[in-house]
């Protein structure tokens, strides 16, 4: 099954995911018409990474300041997510069992800005078999 980005979709990836006016025109498009009360799917986990990227520039609106409070949120959140991962890791390599850690947090500590800018919403971690 192929998915389509609705052109609302598409508005706030490109506004988390490019830069200048580019990320700045999607924005204003993404939140003039955004209904903030019934967020399309997908558009929560995209808001704090939208944040992070037009941080600097700024732009004015309820929107903005909504994406900052949901950017300040799954940072705590995701704070207490990684403590979590890190005394499990922690244990793991007490007990010198080897372990890989996967998913949500191996993708949001190599590939985003910050820990706030991804939702973690689970700890993945491999270890042998064996184990």
């Amino acid at each position: 099954m192929i998915s389509v980005l609705t052109p609302l979709q598409q508005d706030l990836l490109v506004a988390a995911s490019s830069t200048g006016d580019r990320a700045s025109n999607a924005w204003e498009r993404w939140s003039r018409a955004a209904d903030l009360d019934a967020l399309e799917p997908g558009a929560y986990e995209l808001l704090p990474l939208a944040f992070r990227n037009l941080e600097k520039q700024n732009p004015p609106g309820i929107a903005f300041r909504k994406a900052a409070a949901i950017y300040r949120h799954t940072w705590c959140a995701n704070e207490v997510v990684l403590r979590r991962a890190a005394r499990i890791a922690a244990t793991l390599q007490t007990n010198r069992i080897e372990f890989a850690l996967t998913g949500d947090i191996a993708l949001t500590l190599a590939a985003y800005p910050d820990p706030g800018a991804r939702p973690i919403t689970s700890i993945d971690i491999l270890v042998p078999a064996d184990s």
